[in-house]
């Protein structure tokens, strides 16, 4: 306050002794650590002082804080006790030691499990992970009350050297290290009881469960956890779990990409997996429309005004596609519209992009939304150069020319690989992605060979039954398209007989048309467990011989398999943002296995009037419809792909077909993909 009397300020009073704010506070603070720093040195020099403080320390408070220890103490922050602090500061500033006590650690000379823990994160940054894990099982047994140490138990744990078959992108299933998770799992149910229901233990908990395939386990422990601590990645976590196909509630998924948005306006993996989660489900097409454009606004932060304006005029001109159902646009105004940006490079996020093309396609404008995929791709070849070394991007570029047909380009890259590497995992992923071309090139041998030599490396349940049924055997493949073919005599003569989403009911019900036998059934992530039971009590009576499923449910059921039940071990590498059909994918299996002959029946790739004969499917699963299972033919597939790499076999002999699949073969793409938009089975 000023004092006019006697012309002067008066200084505020202070605390006594309190340190200032700001620059010199720093600086105090500063000069104050540098001095104990010192001190402590020169102190420790004094012989027998540092074992001494060393031996001290633990006595005084926890020289080792775990990482679950901070990371429980959420949404509080983490503040170590006084006598914490003062321990860590005695061994921090103790070279010496602290390299005593460690030794003692070694020695088992130690009764203190913060030191352990001290050891144990010694031993994880050399690597030496079995030290690690045997240092940390000691901490718990000498601080069973304490949580955080079976969450560091299990940490170390999933780091060990154990290998299980685990999913790769590129390869399928393989030999990975994961760390021992049943174990892992183990030790962080012990630390839920003992927290009481810490919401950072329930999240790791439902991680662990989520990685090792167990859904429906995985998701009350990810629910608990939000529910205690909103945090944007656990609600899009836990959004992923719902939308796994084992569970597929997309209401509930999209819920949880909603809260994480909220709590990370920016959170872009969120936006992306909330589109595709409402494409299959409510079709919700203005919301999905606005998740877009957030997606592009974060793409295009950084454009210049002129761009950013060229930029909302385009995406005004297609807004109506999404927000105006009485909207009628020329076929090739979004086309257009994409190519003029294309042209003025404005950066179009590749999720916006296939948006537009699912909702042209959605509207029955088949081709013009295979137009945009191919957009796509030519973005992908530009943006993804072969300049860096890393598998992901050369991977997007190589797909790019799958979906181009620019066959000899991608080859170049690939045989010989683009680079040497060491790693056998990466040089088998090179073979891998070269045997997918040399079979859109009409050569099924190096996928053969490829196959047959993983299946020496990685043995999986039901390969040799596999190979007992298809190698050498003529083998056919019978869809389940509506037709007036009546092959079914000429198909129960083959050796081998395979149906995608095998049903007795539907099978007698159709034998004229498509046979009366049943060898291999193939099931998708979404039908087999619900016809878990049908498909066992078929086997037990030997309605069929092996069942076969993707390789993504070998998580959930690999540790369990019954033995007439196989994972296939690979897909085709080369699809774009998209999997395979059924067919296409059966008959990528069946192929490397080398069989006799393989002749497709009864599939018509979605050319006809009908999606289904009758009674394959539930009647709201037959149609495009909010929710439907028919959703995914345009979401989660892509027909043209599909259409040119089947075409393209059937060319080159590698397979035959007859009746309406030889009908749909012998097409070119724009006389199959007008057949689609004019047929009704996409309506």
């Amino acid at each position: 306050m000023t004092n006019l009397d006697e012309g002067n300020i008066e200084s505020p009073k202070r605390k006594p002794h309190a340190i200032e704010r700001g620059p010199r506070g720093k600086r105090l603070k500063a000069a104050a650590r540098g001095f104990l720093k010192s001190s402590a040195t020169l102190a420790f020099a004094l012989p027998m002082v540092d074992e001494c403080v060393a031996l001290l320390a633990p006595r005084v408070g926890s020289v080792g804080v775990t990482r679950a220890q901070r990371d429980m103490a959420f949404p509080a922050k983490f503040r170590p006790k006084l006598r914490d602090r003062m321990a860590r500061a005695m061994i921090g500033l103790n070279p010496g030691g602290k390299e005593m006590l460690l030794q003692r650690a070694q020695q088992d000379r130690v009764k203190n499990a913060s030191v352990l823990e001290l050891a144990a994160a010694r031993e994880d940054t050399k690597g030496n992970r079995q030290a690690a894990i045997s240092y940390r099982r000691k901490a718990v047994e000498m601080d069973p009350g304490a949580a955080h140490r079976y969450v560091a138990l299990a940490a170390a744990l999933r780091k060990s050297e154990t290998t299980e078959i685990q999913q790769d992108g590129i390869l399928g299933l393989v030999s990975t290290r994961v760390g021992d998770r049943r174990e892992a799992i183990e030790m962080l149910e012990t630390a839920l009881r003992v927290s009481g229901g810490n919401s950072y233990v329930s999240h790791s908990l439902g991680m662990a469960l989520f990685a090792d395939g167990r859904m429906f386990e995985a998701i009350p422990h990810l629910e608990a956890a939000v529910a205690v601590d909103a945090k944007a990645q656990w609600e899009y976590e836990l959004g992923r779990a719902y939308a796994r196909p084992q569970v597929l509630d997309f209401e509930r998924a999209k819920a949880a990409y909603l809260r994480a948005l909220e709590l990370n306006p920016k959170h872009s993996m969120a936006m992306s997996q909330f589109i595709m989660a409402a494409c299959r489900s409510n079709l919700d097409w203005p919301v999905m429309w606005e998740m877009g454009c957030r997606l592009q606004d974060l793409r295009a932060s950084r454009i210049s005004t002129d761009q950013k304006d060229a930029l909302a005029v385009m995406l005004e001109s297609i807004k109506p596609l999404f927000v105006d159902p009485d909207f009628e646009a020329s076929r090739g105004m979004p086309i257009a519209a994409l190519n003029r940006a294309q042209a003025q490079g404005l950066p179009l996020h590749s999720v916006l992009l296939n948006l537009i093309a699912v909702r042209l396609q959605f509207l029955g404008y088949i081709r013009e939304g295979f137009e945009v995929k191919e957009l796509m791709a030519r973005r992908y070849i530009r943006d993804f150069s072969t300049g860096r070394r890393e598998i992901p991007r050369l991977r997007a570029r190589l797909q790019a020319y799958a979906y181009l047909n620019r066959i000899d380009e991608a080859l170049e890259l690939l045989d010989p690989p683009l680079w040497p590497s060491p790693d056998p995992k990466q040089r088998a992923k090179f073979a891998k992605l070269a045997a997918d071309f040399h079979l859109l090139s009409g050569n099924a041998s190096p996928l053969a060979e490829y196959s047959q030599k993983q299946r020496g490396v990685d043995p999986l349940p039901g390969d040799d039954a596999m190979n007992r049924l298809i190698a050498g055997k003529r083998v056919a493949i019978v869809g389940p398209a509506a037709t007036s073919d009546k092959f079914g005599s000429m198909i129960d003569g083959y050796d081998t007989i395979i149906r995608p989403r095998f049903q007795k009911e539907f099978v007698d019900e159709h034998r004229e048309q498509g046979g009366s036998r049943t060898d291999i059934a193939y099931y998708s992530g979404r039908d087999f467990g619900p016809l878990y039971e049908e498909v066992e009590a078929a086997i037990n009576c030997g309605d069929l011989q092996l069942a076969t499923i993707r390789p993504l449910l070998y998580a959930e059921y690999g540790s369990s398999a019954p033995e007439w039940l196989r994972f296939y071990r690979q897909e085709m590498s080369l699809y774009m943002k998209s999997f395979s059909l059924g067919i296409p994918r059966i008959a990528y299996d069946v192929l490397q296995f080398s069989p006799s002959e393989v002749t497709i029946f009864n599939a018509d790739l979605y050319a006809g009037t009908t999606a289904f004969a009758d009674g394959y499917r539930p009647t709201h699963d037959t149609a495009i419809a909010p929710g439907s299972v028919m959703n995914d033919v345009l979401v989660a597939h892509d027909l043209a792909f599909d259409f040119r790499y089947l075409k393209g076999m059937y060319d080159h002999g590698i397979i035959g077909a007859e009746g309406i699949s030889k009908q749909v073969l012998e097409m070119t793409q724009d006389e199959y993909l007008d057949r689609v938009a004019s047929g009704g089975a996409l309506r």
